[in-house]
């Protein structure tokens, strides 16, 4: 699928005890490889990968 890593990916956000993606927020592919850090307040990294993610499953749905 355009040479993209494959569907649907999603995301791991790391840090200390309660980071609420303060630290390191990565997009994994669907077998679990990081693809992707995403850089911003925390609140908006945290969108960015949702809304990343969710976009993937749209991809992997017209794949299939």
């Amino acid at each position: 699928m355009h040479n993209l890593p494959d569907v649907p990916w999603s995301y791991q956000s790391v840090g200390g005890r309660d980071h609420l993606g303060s630290g390191h927020v990565y997009i994994l592919d669907a077998n679990g490889r990081k693809i992707a850090s995403l850089w911003g307040k925390p609140e908006e990294k945290l969108a960015l990968a949702e809304a990343i993610c969710d976009l993937s499953e749209k991809l992997a749905r017209k794949a299939a």
